[in-house]
């Protein structure tokens, strides 16, 4: 079973004080709620600043949101077009990001340590 974490990633770009925002949006087991949150965030943001600035993506967005109209294809053409889309001046990385990050879980994890809790019960306890 997989563990998807959807990460957003807010960056200030100045050349004095730069600085980074990190904030988990979803973990989840279902991939398309990951794909789907991701989107929304990645739409937020976009509508949020597209009357305010020309935005030369926005054709290739509209053409995969009415051919797709999914999640995971919304958040692959952003996350292909972050740099152009959220071009920095000052620092490497784009102003904001929205990240998927799949890990397998580890069912060992997941399951009670019997020989932790077996060691815990039978510790002898000094009166």
């Amino acid at each position: 079973m997989k563990i998807y974490n959807v990460i957003l990633h807010t960056r200030n770009d100045c050349y004095k004080r730069a600085s980074t925002w990190t904030d988990t949006v979803l973990t989840t087991t279902d991939k398309e709620s990951a794909y789907n949150a991701a989107a929304n965030a990645w739409l937020e943001n976009y509508t949020e600043r597209f009357d305010e600035d020309y935005a030369p993506e926005l054709q290739t967005i509209q053409s995969v949101i009415e051919e797709h109209g999914d999640g995971e294809s919304i958040h692959e053409v952003f996350d292909l077009n972050k740099w152009e889309i959220y071009n920095p001046e000052f620092i490497n990385q784009p102003t904001f990001e929205v990240s998927v990050e799949a890990e397998s879980l580890n069912s060992e994890l997941c399951a009670l340590n019997n020989i932790l809790v077996r060691e815990i019960v039978e510790f002898p306890i000094e009166e």
